[in-house]
């Protein structure tokens, strides 16, 4: 974003500021997400084989 469509030079360089963290550690906040999402699908899976062991 250039300075020239914003609403204010300040709000330029938050948004500028902003892009730039989101594109240099986005890589690493995917693969954070990401690996909290497998942690919990196991969870999920070995509380489901728990409670089919107690259950059955």
């Amino acid at each position: 974003m250039d300075e020239t469509t914003a609403i204010s030079p300040e709000l330029a360089t938050a948004v500028n500021s902003g892009v730039d963290l989101l594109s240099t550690d986005g890589t690493s906040a995917i693969a954070a997400v990401g690996a909290v999402m497998l942690t919990l699908a196991a969870l999920a899976v070995l509380f489901k084989w728990v409670k089919a062991a107690f259950f059955s």
